[in-house]
């Protein structure tokens, strides 16, 4: 049978492009709403299926293996099997909630094995699209008509499924991440001079400590941790050569409260002590 692709001022033509597919079949478990209060007393749980939830409406924090990420609206939660979880809202309000469970099996395993420790997903101008989808798939699992819901809704939560994967997979996505990296980078610049506690200002984005600094190095060269040394040290060296302030004022001005620890971590920086290199550079 021959196709009929002639666009005419009538009729317009959109051929698909034939690249990655997901040749499985997407079974959903279940559906759901969520409300969660500020801090709720839950105890977190797991389960051996991947669980998928899109933030309908307000802001908070999801536990994911005691590690925690703040997540707002129009952000899209993984919950991979046997990851204990558990979330809350922030500042007293009340976070909203759409997901729905599926089997976690090959070959859907591994197309999100690429998604690393990123758990959050944020879906940016994509947040109508996956609204439209999560609230279709609820009312589609309460239909009532049994003949074709679980056929519907398999349907449905597959295409929730591939426009994920498609975003992780976008360009979208890398510029998300990049976004990240020029937000930590900011930070740094910013705080380097002061004491820094890395893992406090980490809870505070949607990724994993372990994430960050391999998202942070791969793009910088070094991680979140070694750039602020880099940039102390740069700093003690701009006053050793333009200053005649005592070099335990300058390891309390670039952040060392301890001389000894300065010294010890300016040498293996630079190769010589503080001492020696305003020595050297006089």
């Amino acid at each position: 049978m021959r196709i009929h692709l002639q666009d005419s001022k009538e009729r317009r033509h959109y051929p698909i492009k034939r690249l990655a597919t997901l040749d499985s079949k997407i079974e959903a478990y279940y559906t759901g709403t969520f409300s969660a209060l500020e801090k709720q007393n839950l105890n977190p749980h797991k389960h051996t299926f991947l669980e998928i939830m899109f933030i309908d409406s307000g802001s908070g924090t999801i536990e994911i293996n005691n590690i925690k990420y703040k997540a707002k609206t129009d952000d899209i939660i993984l919950y991979f099997p046997s990851n204990m979880h558990k979330e809350y809202s922030d500042n007293g309000t009340i976070m909203h909630a759409l997901f729905f469970a599926v089997k976690y099996k090959e070959p859907l395993k591994k197309m999100f094995a690429n998604c690393n420790e990123e758990y959050i997903l944020h879906t940016g101008t994509n947040n109508k699209t996956f609204r439209k989808l999560f609230n279709l798939l609820i009312q589609e699992s309460k239909n009532e008509e049994l003949n074709y819901t679980s056929n519907i809704t398999n349907c449905i939560a597959k295409t929730i499924i591939l426009k994920i994967l498609q975003l992780f997979s976008s360009g979208n996505k890398k510029a998300a991440t990049n976004e990240y990296v020029q937000k930590i980078q900011d930070y740094l610049d910013k705080h380097y001079l002061e004491e820094i506690d890395l893992d406090k200002y980490y809870e505070t984005l949607p990724f994993s400590k372990y994430y960050i600094a391999r998202l942070f190095k791969s793009t910088l060269g070094v991680t979140p941790v070694n750039y602020i040394i880099s940039k102390r040290i740069d700093h003690a060296k701009t006053l050793l050569n333009k200053t005649d302030m005592k070099i335990i004022n300058i390891a309390n001005e670039v952040g060392y409260k301890d001389i000894y620890y300065f010294t010890k971590v300016f040498k293996k920086e630079v190769g010589v002590s503080p001492s020696s290199y305003r020595k050297r550079s006089s």
